[in-house]
């Protein structure tokens, strides 16, 4: 996989991705068709550095701590946009929900710290980040819009699912997007429209210590028929790589109760 692409209409993008994990993000920025440059990818955990190293080959992997890198590392980079998936256990609604009390969200408030006080030349024009559904009660959530919006960002958050946008996945996430461009952040268009979220109400109802309503779990029917057929995401028949991919039949025996078991026509 290539680490960057390129268009001939605009420079590229600068982008740093911290909890970057196995490049999800950097992934979807690429499949996008978003000229940019990864100019940096920090995470902590040795296998997803090592996979994320065989995903982007060239792309410069740091496995620093990033509750310890100073503002004059960040603004070195000279990062347009910032792409963010930090930890999402201390948001969990499954979870203890321990938030900024959490370890793990020692990392984001760090993050947070430094776009509050750093200089302009840090700032990146753009920022996204992703979380699971319950990040949208938090305090650390709160504290980032509050920031965002005290340093000329404009911001829009919103519930979506791989589903809304045609993929065979129904698995709600939370996104917070943020520009500092003099556009701002133009109107969006449906499915999004319908998917964003109203930050007074998110704001309102962390203080009365309520939560908005969880998203449905499941798929509408109109949505689900919209998605690609699982197959279109799959190997053709005869591809010499299925052998050394194929799951055992002992494999299948134990997991028959836990997971659902599609066929490549399934939505």
């Amino acid at each position: 996989m290539s680490s960057s692409t390129t268009t001939e209409s605009a420079a590229p993008l600068r982008v740093v991705e911290f909890f970057s994990g196995i490049g999800g993000l950097h992934y979807g920025l690429r499949e996008l068709g978003v000229a940019h440059s990864l100019v940096r990818a920090y995470d902590l955990d040795d296998v997803a550095v090592a996979v994320y190293k065989h995903n982007f080959a060239g792309t410069p992997v740091s496995t620093k701590n990033i509750v310890s890198l100073k503002s004059r590392e960040l603004e070195e980079l000279r990062a347009d946009c910032w792409l963010l998936s930090p930890p999402c256990q201390p948001h969990s609604r499954q979870g203890l929900q321990l938030g900024e009390l959490d370890g793990r969200s020692s990392a984001l408030a760090h993050l947070v710290g430094l776009l509050d006080a750093g200089d302009e030349e840090m700032l990146p024009t753009s920022l996204l980040l992703e979380n699971v559904v319950g990040f949208e009660s938090s305090a650390m959530r709160a504290r980032l819009h509050a920031v965002l919006s005290r340093r000329g960002y404009a911001v829009r958050e919103v519930w979506a699912s791989p589903a809304q946008l045609g993929i065979p996945n129904q698995r709600t996430r939370y996104f917070m997007l943020a520009s500092r461009a003099a556009a701002g952040l133009p109107p969006p268009a449906e499915p999004i429209a319908s998917m964003l979220l109203d930050p007074t109400k998110l704001d309102e109802a962390r203080e009365s210590g309520e939560r908005l309503p969880p998203p449905r779990g499941e798929v509408d029917p109109a949505v689900q028929a919209a998605c690609r057929p699982l197959g279109a995401y799959l190997l053709p028949a005869g591809d010499e790589r299925l052998g050394e991919l194929r799951i055992t039949e002992a494999v299948l025996d134990n997991s028959r109760v836990a997971v659902q078991h599609q066929t490549p026509n399934g939505r």
